[in-house]
């Protein structure tokens, strides 16, 4: 992951808003969420969801896994922004070997 901050993917439905000449309130209604909901969406101050990244697939044809990739990619950039320790979290398990990577890839 590069150093640069990933945007915040509301911030990237407030430009794919713009970029279609959609108003707030029909994007708004027909993604089925309040307009309060989207403004906070759109300024970066609400997370995507799953069920929320599928309405925007269907409305936007976005696939559902980018909204979600790029939630995901905001909030690890934010952790570790914040400076959170996970140095401290104990390990649970050994590292695999490549050959038990390859195992599991079988599943």
């Amino acid at each position: 992951m590069s150093s640069a901050a990933p945007i915040h993917p509301g911030i990237h439905l407030g430009h794919e808003i713009e970029r279609h000449e959609l108003s707030k309130r029909q994007t708004a209604e027909s993604l089925q969420i309040g307009r309060m909901t989207l403004y906070r969406l759109i300024k970066g101050e609400a997370d995507i969801t799953v069920e929320l990244a599928l309405r925007l697939e269907a409305g936007f044809g976005i696939p559902a896994v980018k909204w979600l990739e790029m939630q995901a990619d905001y909030d690890r950039w934010q952790n570790q922004v914040k400076g959170s320790d996970l140095s401290r979290n104990p390990r649970l398990v050994e590292p695999e070997t490549k050959s038990q990577q390859e195992l599991n890839m079988l599943f």
